[in-house]
C-alpha cells in the first residue's frame, strides 16, 4: 500500500521535514483506494506521523525557505480531521492544530459584560439610521422634483407658424369685414374716393 510507504518518511522524530513530505501524506489518504482500509494499527501511525509534524512545526524542524510548507500542513490537518478511522478525540486534537496553525484562540473567548452605557457601535448605528433618513427626505424631493419636470415635458410652445383663429384671419385678408373700407361696393360703386381695384 502506498499509504506505507509514505508514512515511513515520519518515523524519525529529528527528520527535517519539506512541504513534498506533507503533500505526499495528504496525497496518499486523500486518494487512498476504496478497497484499502485503515484499521486501528495504522490509524494510530498516521495520528503519530501527524502529531510529528506538528511538533516540527512547532519546533522549526522543517524547510523553512519552503513558502508552500505552511499551506501544505494545513491541507493535511484539514484533510485528516475529516476521516473517518480518527476517534472523537483525535480529531478534536487536529482540529485544534489546525485553529492554531491558522492563528485562531483554541478556547472560546468568555463574553464581556455589557456596560451600562451606549457603546461605540451602537452610537454610530444611531448616527447611520439619522443620515439614512435625512438621505431618504433628500430622495423624495428629488422624486417631487423629477415628477414636475415631467409634466413640464408635457407642455408644447406656441411656434412660429400659426394655428387657430389667427391663421383664419390671414386667410381672409387685411381689413376684409372690418376697418374703412367696410361698405364699399364690390361691382366698382360710384367712383368717389373709390381705390383702384385691381
Amino acid at each position: 500500500m502506498y499509504l506505507n510507504t509514505v508514512l515511513q518518511i515520519f518515523q524519525s522524530n529529528r527528520k527535517k521535514f519539506t512541504a513534498e513530505d506533507l503533500y505526499k501524506l495528504n496525497e496518499a489518504i486523500f486518494n487512498l483506494p476504496e478497497e484499502d482500509t485503515i484499521d486501528k494499527k495504522m490509524s494510530a501511525s498516521l495520528f503519530t506521523a501527524i502529531k510529528n509534524v506538528k511538533k516540527a512545526y512547532d519546533t522549526g524542524r522543517y524547510d523553512k525557505g519552503d513558502p508552500n510548507f505552511f499551506y501544505d500542513f494545513v491541507a493535511l490537518l484539514s484533510t485528516m480531521q475529516n476521516q473517518h478511522f480518527f476517534n472523537q478525540q483525535q480529531n478534536k486534537q487536529m482540529l485544534d492544530w489546525l485553529l492554531e496553525a491558522l492563528g485562531g484562540a483554541a478556547e472560546e473567548p468568555q463574553p464581556t459584560k455589557a456596560k451600562a452605557g451606549p457603546s461605540v457601535a451602537t452610537k454610530s448605528i444611531a448616527k447611520l439610521e439619522a443620515e439614512n433618513e435625512e438621505l431618504e427626505k433628500q430622495i423624495e424631493k428629488m422624486r417631487a422634483i423629477s415628477d414636475a419636470v415631467q409634466v413640464l415635458k408635457t407642455f408644447t410652445l406656441p411656434s412660429d407658424t400659426p394655428s387657430g383663429k389667427d391663421r383664419d384671419r390671414r386667410k381672409r385678408g387685411k381689413g376684409e369685414g372690418k376697418g374703412r373700407n367696410r361698405n364699399k361696393k364690390v361691382d366698382g360703386g360710384d367712383g368717389e374716393g373709390d381705390a383702384p381695384t385691381e
